[in-house]
């Protein structure tokens, strides 16, 4: 478990076969020019600028609207994040039907639980079902529009206990924010970003840390044309599931 006790730096970055390239470059999260398959993602440019401090703003500002559940906001909008914007224990614990999931690691790392999707969730078979708690707040993750950019204020910007989902939209950029403690230790519970159905976005100079699920997670229909490019991985103090997707590929070196 020593190879996964230091923080990870994207290099080579995550990489979909089709359609998600690495970035190298410098160290300049404002300054550095994007490159590969996300090259053409401008995000909220030109659009408003916002700068958010409260749960309620943030999610107001992603998304100010909706069509059958999906977000359909795309007017292009700069939001900007100011300190932490705390989301734990906002939407109250809940608990469902899981297991205790893999292996133990030694400390401070702790074993993982892992709640059930549904009924037809085959990830506990042959394992003692038991009820596993989690914060409500962390699988509700937050809705971004078309054209939106969110980037954080300063080294300390952070979105703690909730992530970001981009879900048939385009145009987003990411950058420059902490995502932290999402259901740490709770697979199914939350990823720091979740992508789906999504073109043109570039996610750069961020930083994961106790997230219980994915740090950045695809696969759920088409993604193309991302860039993913300088973010840090944090794994000095939970435990990580390191099986990647057979069509990801995960290039890594230690900070």
């Amino acid at each position: 478990m020593e190879h996964i006790k230091r923080s990870l730096r994207v290099l080579g970055g995550l990489a979909v076969a089709l359609g998600i390239s690495s970035v190298l470059g410098s160290n300049n999260a404002r300054s550095e020019a994007l490159k590969g398959f996300g090259s053409a993602a401008t995000g909220g440019l030109g659009g408003e600028i916002v700068q958010v401090r409260s749960t309620e703003a943030l999610n107001h500002e992603l998304c100010r609207s909706y069509s059958f559940g999906q977000c359909n906001d795309n007017s292009p909008r700069e939001i900007q994040v100011i300190g932490t914007i705390d989301f734990t224990g906002t939407e109250g614990r809940g608990e469902g039907q899981g297991c205790q999931y893999g292996r133990t690691c030694s400390a401070p790392y702790k074993r993982e639980s892992l709640l059930l999707m549904d009924g037809n969730d085959a990830h506990c078979d042959g394992k003692e079902k038991t009820l596993v708690g989690f914060d409500r707040a962390g699988k509700r993750p937050l809705e971004i529009g078309s054209n939106k950019t969110v980037i954080g204020v300063g080294p300390n910007a952070t979105i703690k206990g909730k992530g970001l989902r981009l879900n048939g939209v385009s145009n987003v950029v990411i950058r420059n924010l902490t995502i932290s403690d999402v259901n740490q230790g709770v697979i199914f519970a939350g990823d720091a970003i979740a992508i789906a159905r999504a073109d043109l976005v570039w996610i750069d100079h961020n930083r994961f840390h106790n997230i219980g699920r994915q740090m950045i997670a695809g696969g759920f229909g088409p993604t193309t044309n991302i860039a993913i490019s300088w973010n840090d991985f944090d794994g000095s103090d939970v435990s990580i599931r390191r099986r990647p997707r057979p069509d990801w590929i995960i290039l890594v070196a230690s900070a």
